[in-house]
């Protein structure tokens, strides 16, 4: 600003403030990163409220645009021994759910906001928890399979920032099995909860899904008899919203989908040749479908091996895309969602870090 040196007043003339409506000011932030959107709370009480508002935080979330993240796998030393938490399950809205070995401790974190909210303790023979959001709103349960004293499958349910404890939720038994065993357990998360049973009779594999309804937390179940010889590796996955059971043989990926889960059929077989593992045949072992997003056409396949991911261009025909030794990642959605209890998560300090790792 310019100053007369003589009366020592400033020579540009002084504007008047100029107010912008609520309504204006609402959308413009609601198009801000989260980053700015956290340290704007300090400008007044009336932006801290609206930054905090449920409403606001739902629009933010609409508006944001997916970003990937990467997360550490914790080696089994740092699982047995270690501070650190690790990522079990998480949500395209940007949250995710972790879980401290050590101290069989489990949090929801949101790392856009580094705010953390520690969960009661599920049953003790917990084998599978999933974090689960019902959509178009910004709530959230978290599911846990357990299997009770008689070594029977059950299920418990808990809503994010409102239950205190767990609550039983009973999971669809299965009767009649006669000589068929259950050959593998799996879940897939694909709006609902679906936890997928392999049943081998004779030399075929039935399909058992008991499929849960985040919202009313109903189950629905369904068989699909003598799916798949019996000698094959099925994998659940997402495929386009959709979910499918895959298996790899020779050189391409083969899927059939429940495109209509009310007619409890499966499509006829997809193919997809995957071009790398004719050239690198070691990639084969051991290797995960996991997802296969798109809205008309596919145009890449998520897999995983051995806790590393692997994005799968169909155009290319290449692996376009690894994550670094270690890590793991995910596209999920930069948000301001938080919860009643939710508190900010504790950054370690270069000290803290170093004696952890000395560990």
């Amino acid at each position: 600003m310019r100053y007369n040196t003589r009366s020592g007043k400033s020579s540009i003339p002084i504007t008047r403030k100029i107010s912008l409506p609520f309504e204006l000011v609402f959308e413009i932030l609601s198009w801000l990163p989260v980053e700015s959107l956290l340290r704007f709370k300090c400008v007044s009480k009336q932006w801290y409220s609206l930054i905090r508002d449920p409403g606001f935080i739902k629009k933010h979330l609409v508006q944001s645009k997916p970003e990937f993240l990467l997360f550490e796998i914790l080696s089994n030393m740092d699982k047995m021994h270690g501070e650190k938490f690790e990522v079990v399950s998480l949500t395209k809205k940007g949250l995710v759910l972790e879980i401290n070995y050590a101290y069989k401790k489990y949090r929801i974190r949101n790392p856009f906001t580094r705010q953390i909210l520690d969960l009661p303790d599920p049953q003790n023979n917990s084998y599978q928890i999933s974090l689960l959001d019902i959509p178009d709103t910004c709530d959230f349960k978290v599911v846990s399979i357990y299997t009770d004293e008689k070594h029977n499958q059950d299920c418990e349910i808990l809503t994010v920032g409102t239950d205190e404890q767990w609550r039983p939720l009973k999971l669809p038994s299965i009767s009649n099995l006669g000589e068929r065993r259950i050959v593998s357990f799996s879940y897939e998360v694909i709006v609902n909860f679906y936890f997928i049973r392999l049943i081998e009779d004779g030399s075929n594999l039935c399909i058992r899904v008991d499929a849960l309804d985040v919202e009313s937390e109903c189950f629905s179940s369904f068989t699909i008899p003598q799916s798949f010889p019996s000698a094959l590796k099925i994998s659940s996955m997402n495929w386009r919203g959709h979910l499918a059971f895959a298996y790899i043989e020779g050189e391409k990926l083969n899927v059939r989908v429940f495109e209509n889960t009310k007619k409890q059929k499966l499509s006829e077989r997809k193919t997809v040749p995957l071009k790398f593992l004719e050239e690198d045949q070691s990639m084969k072992e051991n290797l995960i479908p996991l997802s296969a997003p798109g809205k008309n056409e596919i145009e890449i396949i998520w897999f995983s091996k051995k806790g590393k991911a692997y994005c799968y261009g169909i155009k290319s025909k290449k692996i376009i895309y690894e994550t670094p030794d270690g890590y793991n990642a995910c596209k999920i959605q930069p948000n301001l969602i938080t919860f009643r209890g939710m508190k900010t998560e504790k950054i370690p300090t270069r000290d803290e870090s170093v004696k952890a790792d000395r560990h």
